[in-house]
């Protein structure tokens, strides 16, 4: 196997995100310092959230409204491992995790709300599993922590979103058994999350084959770039041909990162947490991804993003450089 250029992986990161978010507007912690205090809650980001920074954005303005008292992180010095894992084996993995998990433990969390399915499948797999790392504080997800909070009563509407709504949603593939679990909790929590809200017509979801695993960024990634777009387009072409569904919910940030660019005049595609937030009055945040992916103009990406860019000290050539090596014919590279 070729060595993997890790600092290009985790450059990308941050130029999508350098073009999508102001630098005012990163209200999560991407460099780990010893806290000042505990917090009940972390909200663990993992790192390719910083991919589709409005998502990140938006779950932490909703934990705020709720109360919470949390810390959300994420990014680079946060990475739970998997790709260190997958590319340069288990001891090298197992030091990325082993130093994650122990700055996760610095705020004395009684609970870890994992965003990534990757962060939480590689935590329970291989940090709990194969490492037998029992770390200081409990782990969830935050679909289950949110439908959680539904069911006890805890989130109160505060206004109506009418929409027919179809959920994307996975299975996990053959044999991965934390996988599945991770895939049938994500399921029936968003389910139950959205079926809750005032206005919301839940409608057959719109299911991955097996072989797309538990999200598709993992999917993306074990299988060639063009049979994971045949899928996409199959399963896209069915839904807009065969279902009266107004919205598609993503899950994931990567199922959304996937896809954002199907949406059209007769279909929105959001994240289902861009949905709790309108539900419970929140200001939406806007998918720049999802608009960059479907324009063919890259100057007027560079002219819609140039606040972002700004902000984070780039001119406009070196936005230009960024914006090439991602964008073109209004698709992202790989």
């Amino acid at each position: 196997m070729p060595d993997f250029n890790y600092a290009a992986f985790f450059r990308r990161l941050q130029d999508l995100k350098q073009l999508q978010i102001k630098a005012e507007e990163v209200s999560w912690i991407e460099k780990h310092q010893a806290p000042d205090r505990t917090y009940d809650t972390v909200l663990y980001l993992g790192c390719n959230i910083l991919r589709t920074p409005h998502i990140a954005k938006q779950v932490i303005a909703v934990f705020t409204h709720l109360g919470l008292d949390f810390i959300p992180v994420g990014g680079v010095q946060f990475c739970c491992g998997i790709v260190w894992d997958k590319f340069d084996g288990p001891k090298k993995g197992s030091q990325v995790s082993d130093r994650t998990v122990g700055r996760l433990e610095s705020y004395q969390p009684k609970q870890v709300v994992m965003w990534c399915p990757s962060c939480n499948v590689h935590f329970k797999d291989i940090v709990i599993g194969r490492d037998s790392r029992q770390p200081q504080f409990e782990i969830t997800h935050t679909t289950k922590f949110l439908s959680d909070m539904v069911q006890r009563g805890e989130i109160a509407w505060k206004q109506s979103v009418p929409s027919k709504v179809a959920l994307h949603t996975h299975v996990g593939r053959t044999g991965h058994e934390e996988g599945q679990r991770r895939a049938s909790i994500d399921r029936k929590s968003a389910a139950i999350l959205l079926g809750s809200i005032p206005g919301i017509e839940l409608l057959d979801e719109i299911q991955s084959p097996p072989e797309l695993d538990y999200d598709c960024g993992a999917a993306s990634l074990r299988m060639p770039p063009k049979r994971f777009r045949e899928i996409r387009t199959e399963l896209g072409d069915s839904l807009k041909e065969t279902s009266p569904a107004e919205t598609l919910a993503t899950i994931s940030h990567a199922c959304h990162r996937e896809w954002c660019e199907i949406g059209d005049a007769n279909l929105t595609v959001r994240n289902y947490i861009s949905i709790v937030a309108e539900a419970l009055g929140l200001e939406t945040e806007q998918d720049q991804l999802g608009d960059f992916k479907k324009t063919t103009d890259l100057e007027e990406i560079l002219d819609r993003s140039r606040d972002a860019w700004e902000s984070h000290g780039l001119s406009r050539e070196q936005a230009r450089d960024v914006a090439s090596k991602y964008f073109a014919d209004g698709a992202m590279a790989p």
